[in-house]
C-alpha cells in the first residue's frame, strides 16, 4: 500500500497462493504464503486487500470485516464472479475488483454491482462515501422514508427488500451516519445480529436473556409505523 506521498504505508502478502505444480509442492513458482490479513487506515477510510485465489477462502474476508474494513480491493487474473457480491453482502463493505480479464467491478455493501468494465469500457469510476451504514429492516421499516423526507437529495438510500437490508450513505459531507442513527433511532445490521448472539448464550443454558435496550425501542418489528 503506497500513500499519496509515494511512501509505503503497509504490505499485504497474499495468504493463499495457488499451486503451480500437480503435486502441490510449488506455489506460484516459489511464493511463500503470507500469514496476516491487515487493514489500512487511509485518509478516506479503512480498507483491506485480497488477491486472486484469496477469493476461495472466506476466512480472510471475514477477518477484514471483524477489523472494520469498509472497502476491500481485490486484484486478480480472472473476473471472480458472484462470490465477490456474496462477500460484499455478507460483510457489508464495498468490494472493488481490478482484473486482467474483462469484468472489473464496483460492488456495494448490499452486494449490488454499481458499475463494471467490459470489452468496450476499459475504466469505470464512482464517488462513494465510506461513512455508510447497512441496517436490517426489522424494527426499521419506516427509517428509509423518514430519512429521505428529512434530507431529500442529501442522503442516498439503497434497498434490497428481498434481503431485508438497506444502506444509508450521506451525500452531504455535513451529515454523518452516526448523526442519522441517533436522530432516527436505528443500529447497524451487525449490531442487530450481535444482540441475537448475546441472547442465544442464555437460551442455550436454559435461562431467560436479560433485556437489551436497542435504539429502535418498542417500534413494530415487521411493519411501518410512520
Amino acid at each position: 500500500m503506497i500513500d499519496r506521498s509515494g511512501d509505503i504505508l503497509g504490505i499485504y502478502d497474499k495468504v493463499h497462493p495457488v499451486t503451480s505444480s500437480s503435486d502441490y509442492t510449488l506455489f506460484e513458482r516459489g511464493v511463500t504464503p503470507g500469514s496476516e490479513v491487515p487493514v489500512f487506515d487511509l485518509d478516506f477510510g479503512r480498507i483491506g486487500i485480497q488477491i486472486c485465489f484469496d477469493i476461495c477462502f472466506p476466512e480472510g474476508w471475514e477477518e477484514l470485516a471483524r477489523k472494520g474494513a469498509k472497502l476491500v480491493f481485490w486484484s486478480s487474473a480472472y473476473n471472480g464472479g458472484f462470490p465477490l457480491q456474496v462477500y460484499a453482502c455478507l460483510h457489508h463493505y464495498y468490494v472493488v475488483s481490478s482484473v486482467r480479464s474483462d469484468k472489473s467491478r464496483i460492488i456495494d455493501p448490499l452486494g449490488m454491482i454499481l458499475d463494471e468494465t467490459d470489452r468496450l469500457k476499459n475504466v469505470v469510476y464512482r464517488d462513494i462515501n465510506l461513512d455508510f451504514v447497512v441496517a436490517h429492516y426489522d424494527f426499521n421499516h419506516s427509517i428509509p422514508d423518514l430519512i429521505m423526507k428529512k434530507y431529500p437529495g442529501r442522503v442516498e438510500i439503497r434497498s434490497r427488500v428481498d434481503d431485508a437490508h438497506f444502506l444509508v450513505e450521506p451525500i452531504d459531507e455535513a451529515i454523518t451516519t452516526e448523526q442519522l442513527m441517533r436522530e432516527f433511532g436505528f443500529e447497524p445490521a451487525s449490531k442487530y445480529f450481535q444482540r441475537h448472539k448475546e441472547a442465544y448464550k442464555f437460551l442455550l443454558e436454559g435461562k431467560r436473556p436479560p433485556p437489551q435496550k436497542a435504539a429502535h425501542g418498542d417500534r413494530p418489528q415487521y411493519a411501518k409505523w410512520a
